[in-house]
């Protein structure tokens, strides 16, 4: 199941500096099984401007933490979900 939530933003900084000005970014729950052994789970969108990934409360860097392709997220070696971990997104 995912869950999704939008909220209306004014701006959204991105890394590269650039701003996502009036666009509701997308905060979602990853579908996927959370048992420390699961690497791949999905999201219901693919994102077009921007992506942060959190497991429980801290951002991951992408390549260090995961990798990205469309709507499949790869947790790598040392990040993946335990139980009752929190791993959630948002996007643009």
């Amino acid at each position: 199941m995912v869950n999704t939530v939008n909220t209306q933003v004014s701006s959204v900084s991105t890394s590269t500096g650039l701003g996502v000005s009036g666009i509701a970014p997308t905060h979602e729950a990853l579908a996927g099984t959370k048992n420390g052994t699961n690497p791949t789970f999905t999201i219901s969108a693919s994102p077009t401007a921007w992506f942060a990934l959190y497991l429980n409360v801290g951002r991951l860097k992408e390549g260090v933490g995961y990798t990205r392709t469309a709507t499949t997220i790869t947790a790598l070696t040392g990040y993946i979900p335990q139980t009752g971990d929190t791993y959630e997104c948002d996007y643009v």
